[in-house]
């Protein structure tokens, strides 16, 4: 079956393309299989977008939590992640 990082990648595409239902769908998969912090702010991002601020919030506070010191973030997710936890909090 799909890997947890290929979930991530298709539910990037079906979030690009408005898509959310089947985006978080595949994003609840891939943090149940192998949780990171990009795949719980990519659900963060999806859970917002439908509406589910409780679980948006959920989902950065993990992201938050597993971050450490590491960057695993390309620069503009790297604005992203920032202006979501900016806007949660």
């Amino acid at each position: 079956g799909p890997t947890s990082d290929l979930l991530d990648t298709r539910a990037l595409t079906y979030l690009a393309q408005g898509k959310m239902d089947q985006a978080a769908a595949d994003l609840r998969t891939a943090v149940d299989d192998r949780p990171t912090t990009s795949k719980y702010y990519h659900l963060a991002q999806v859970e917002k977008r439908l509406g589910n601020v409780d679980a948006a919030k959920s989902a950065l506070a993990k992201a938050i939590e597993l971050h450490g010191e590491h960057n695993p973030f390309t620069p503009a997710e790297r604005k992203g992640y920032e202006q979501i936890k900016s806007e949660m909090n």
